[in-house]
């Protein structure tokens, strides 16, 4: 795999082996959403640590041990949890979104590449966020 910087300047792979769970796992798209669903369904961590991590420490944040959490109101006016955790390294943008309760889970894996004349900058976040929205708007 090659990442990129801007345009086409490649940019050099950095060598993660001894990261542990901090941007060292090398993954596919398929195994991050088959990770996130997994871990929804209580697979991986106990209900309690499941809980725990994904329950804010305080009103005043959205950031619970190192997950983004909130409610998306879809086009129906209904509310779903949903947690977000997002990553990067040189050259390359992820993002994991859970709807827990709904059942959905969204990764995308991107290279980075800044933006081209006249195309607007899509993120890993943005298309996670989109997407949930259309299949949260879709459900009965």
């Amino acid at each position: 795999m090659t990442p990129y910087s801007t345009g086409d300047q490649e940019i050099p792979l950095e060598n993660n082996d001894w990261k542990t769970l901090g941007g060292g796992i090398d993954s596919n798209v398929y195994d991050l959403a088959r990770f996130g669903d997994r871990l929804a369904a209580g697979g991986v961590l106990t209900r309690t640590s499941l809980t725990t991590m994904w329950t804010k420490p305080d009103t005043l944040s959205a950031y619970a041990y190192g997950w983004d959490t909130g409610i998306h109101t879809d086009a129906k006016s209904r509310d779903h949890r949903v947690v977000a955790k997002g990553g990067s390294q040189s050259g390359v943008l992820s993002h994991l979104r859970v709807y827990p309760d709904a059942g959905i889970t969204i990764a995308v894996l991107m290279n980075d590449r800044s933006q081209e004349s006249g195309k607007p900058l899509q993120n890993p976040t943005t298309l996670t966020r989109d997407i949930g929205a259309l299949m949260l708007n879709a459900l009965p």
